[in-house]
């Protein structure tokens, strides 16, 4: 998942990794597999990256489907917005209601 510019990304990675893990098992995909440094050391596409560890734990909480009702301009409106945060629907709402209350939200990795 790559995030130009955003220091929200940097301040919790854990988070934003594991909603994006999240998204990626809710739509069916498979995760892809870690990166070794040395790996990323080579790839000519991350000459300017900063590579981080992150501790994510996908599986650590069950993931439930559920039915909202919105408008459909509500709708197309979150769907921008999640794409431009390059996160699913899904998480990109998990993410939006979790930050209106950080205390409560904090240590449950909810967003995952």
């Amino acid at each position: 998942m790559q995030h130009h510019g955003s220091t929200e990304s940097i301040a919790a990675p854990d988070d934003e990794i594991g909603a994006g893990l999240a998204g990626l098992i809710e739509d069916g995909d498979s995760i892809p597999e870690s990166s070794t440094l040395d790996t990323l050391a080579e790839d000519p596409a991350m000459k300017h990256a900063v590579a981080f560890l992150v501790h994510v734990e996908p599986e650590a909480d069950r993931t439930v489907r559920i039915n909202i009702t919105a408008r459909a301009k509500q709708v197309e409106l979150i769907d921008q917005l999640a794409s431009r945060a390059g996160v699913t629907r899904s998480a990109y709402m998990v993410q939006s209601a979790l930050s209106r209350f950080p205390r409560q939200a904090k240590g449950r990795h909810a967003a995952r």
